[in-house]
């Protein structure tokens, strides 16, 4: 999410301005964050919105937030296997081979759809079907590598640091407030998914 959304943020923000909005989204987490803290200790059991719903609302809202996580966790799945395939697609192209385009960008109906995409998600279920070890080594590995990828962006962009070419103006005329509004609700999209530790809370030592 962090790496397929910065350029959506730039865009909707008028370019410096994404950092704003990054830091609203990372503000709304942290809070948001605490409350399922809040929640994993004082009922640790799993479930996560499902059993908080159900415990304050009832089992009709519970269904209804249970059938909405469904939703999200798959539009979520969705979005970032898209742009796996498409950085797939971009690394083949760097390395001198040509894929054909129909891979990813085959037209249908007026929709362009992505025939290597769901070729992830399929990976991603075969390494979680093998067991909890090995999706847990997976996933530190590629947290890992964002984390590694993420510190190099940052020294890359210490050594070039120019504050009156790239941030003057900070917040876009053209854009204005709203856009950094707009982008800092895009740019939550790619904090989606922290919630989900409080589904296995039952299986922590510490939620």
């Amino acid at each position: 999410g962090i790496f397929a959304y910065t350029g959506l943020a730039a865009e909707y923000a008028g370019g410096p301005a994404a950092y704003l909005a990054y830091i609203g989204a990372g503000l709304v987490s942290f809070l948001t964050a605490l409350v399922y803290a809040e929640f994993g200790a004082r009922y640790p059991k799993s479930g996560s919105s499902y059993l908080y719903s159900s415990i304050f609302q009832g089992e009709l809202m519970a269904w209804v937030v249970a059938w909405n996580l469904n939703l999200r966790y798959g539009a979520c799945a969705a979005t970032v296997s898209r742009a796996w395939a498409s950085y797939f697609m971009k690394f083949f192209e760097l390395c001198g081979v040509t894929l054909p385009k129909v891979l990813n960008n085959y037209p249908c109906a007026g929709f362009d759809f992505s025939i290597i995409a769901p070729l992830f998600l399929l990976l991603c279920c075969l390494i979680q079907n093998r067991g909890s070890d090995a999706s847990k080594k997976t996933n530190n590995l590629l947290t890992g590598l964002k984390i590694t990828i993420l510190f190099f962006i940052i020294g890359v962009s210490f050594c070039n640091f120019n504050y009156k070419k790239n941030f003057t103006p900070v917040v876009s005329p053209e854009k204005g407030y709203k856009g950094i509004m707009v982008a800092t609700c895009k740019v939550f999209f790619a904090y989606v998914g922290f919630d989900f530790i409080t589904t296995v809370s039952e299986e922590t030592i510490n939620p």
